[in-house]
């Protein structure tokens, strides 16, 4: 497979030099068909960035924020659920046996 993280290669690969046409005819076609597409085109010939750039996207930063906010809110809804148990048998027994199923 052809590494198109080089420099060299990803210019020559797009201004169609020797060492393109030195490559196999189905690799030559691949490439061609990768940069044609938008999507190929963004992920293989853009500059690698820094992971903090994925939030400038409005729903990734949702989900990230639920993500990291759905830990501690599971957290609280089984202590309440736990105090919820104990309150109604009063027995440290019950809210063990019935909190260990979970």
């Amino acid at each position: 497979m052809v590494a198109l993280s080089d420099s060299w290669t990803r210019r020559s690969l797009l201004s169609g030099t020797r060492r393109f046409a030195a490559l196999p005819e189905h690799a030559r076609q691949m490439i061609v068909a990768l940069r044609d597409r938008s999507v190929g085109a963004g992920l293989i010939f853009t500059r690698r960035s820094s992971g903090w750039e994925v939030f400038r996207h409005g729903g990734f930063r949702r989900f990230a924020a639920s993500y990291i906010l759905s830990g501690p809110a599971f957290q609280i809804q089984f202590g309440a659920l736990g105090w919820f148990i104990y309150d109604l048998i009063l027995s440290a027994l019950g809210l063990g046996l019935s909190c260990h199923g979970e």
